[in-house]
């Protein structure tokens, strides 16, 4: 059988070369053989539409580090909200408190911001960071749970973003950002609809180059998680070395 992709959580690139992998893999096992075809063919024009998006996106470097950036915000994002959410169990009263001022600030100002398209998700970042600056309480909050760090890589990531932004022209990137994303999600649904299919064929009559293919389906899926849950480790990891420099100053002034 197939495994889960989480090709939602690859990045821009990570979706254009596993689709390119996938391709190669089904396409001359299935892409001739008549109750494949048709799914196989979703697949390779969702992705030629979501390349075509792309094209406007003609500075790599800029490219990257809008991706860097929206990838170290939305890690601020799911830091932050999951300690609040932790410090909803715990029996200190302020950590409960603080937990639920900084969960009703996500329910007012970001509610799944994290996975908007970017544009769409800058303008929410930006008006959550704005009720943190206004807000004393839900600063205070954040810092109560020990959250800052969380914090700063919302900051961190979205100063990238609109930076980048910034520098490739707002219309341009107006345009091209929102609809690379968009363009994304029909892709995302039609792997999914093919690797469904080839499973439920797997279940019912696994044919031995079936099987085959979903094994060299299956080992492409697991390099490609292996970047993702790297990617989260580092993260973690960088935020444990923040944490232990902020700790360490506490300690230098007490």
């Amino acid at each position: 059988m197939i495994e889960p992709t989480m090709f939602r959580r690859y990045s821009l690139e990570e979706k254009q070369t596993f689709t390119e992998e996938t391709i190669r893999a089904v396409d001359p096992e299935l892409g001739k053989l008549p109750e494949y075809s048709a799914l196989v063919a979703q697949v390779k024009t969702d992705y030629s539409n979501m390349m075509k998006t792309t094209e406007g996106l003609n500075h790599p470097e800029l490219t990257k580090v809008v991706n860097d950036g929206d990838n170290l915000r939305d890690g601020g994002i799911g830091g932050l909200r999951g300690n609040a959410k932790r410090s909803l169990n715990r029996t200190d009263p302020k950590w409960v408190a603080a937990g639920t001022v900084i969960l009703q600030a996500f329910h007012d100002f970001g509610e799944g911001m994290a996975s908007l398209a970017i544009a769409k998700e800058t303008a929410a970042v930006g008006r959550f960071l704005a009720e943190v600056d206004r807000n004393p309480v839900l600063r205070a909050a954040i810092t109560t749970i020990q959250s800052d760090a969380w914090l700063q890589d919302m900051r961190d990531g979205q100063h990238m973003v609109e930076s980048a932004v910034d520098q490739r022209g707002v219309e341009r990137a107006a345009d091209a950002l929102p609809s690379t994303v968009e363009a994304a999600m029909p892709l995302v649904a039609s792997i999914d609809k093919l690797f469904r299919y080839i499973n439920m064929k797997l279940e019912f009559d696994p044919k031995p180059e079936l099987v085959a293919l979903s094994n060299r389906l299956n080992e492409i899926i697991a390099r490609y998680k292996q970047v993702v849950k790297l990617r989260q480790t580092l993260r973690e990891q960088e935020k444990d070395k923040k944490d232990d420099k902020k700790d360490d100053k506490v300690e230098e002034k007490k």
